[in-house]
């Protein structure tokens, strides 16, 4: 965890095993529900780049839980992700069910 994030009330998993991240003014990100958001916006864009997606919100905390989602979900195999050197920006494609 980053030094921020272990602050006590910064993140938190509930017991249904979602996780939810308090950025530093008080709002709660969860996870769960960004990935819901992430899922709607790449089946309208197919396919984007990070740094775009990264516009839609701001600060550390919605950089990590962005993130987070969308390696959640190319694990469930709806994303398809390629950085082609390192420190570019990622691509990532939706992939079609």
């Amino acid at each position: 965890l980053l030094p921020w994030m272990r602050q006590p009330g910064r993140l938190s998993c509930r017991n249904s095993g979602a996780c939810c991240c308090r950025e530093p003014h008080g709002r709660v990100l969860s996870l769960e529900d960004h990935i819901v958001f992430l899922g709607e916006y790449a089946r309208k864009h197919r396919t984007f780049r990070f740094r775009k997606l990264l516009e839609k919100g701001r600060g550390k905390t919605y950089v990590i839980v962005t993130f987070l989602g969308i390696l959640e979900m190319m694990k469930m195999g709806k994303l398809s992700i390629i950085q082609e050197k390192l420190f570019d920006d990622i691509r990532i494609t939706y992939v079609e069910e």
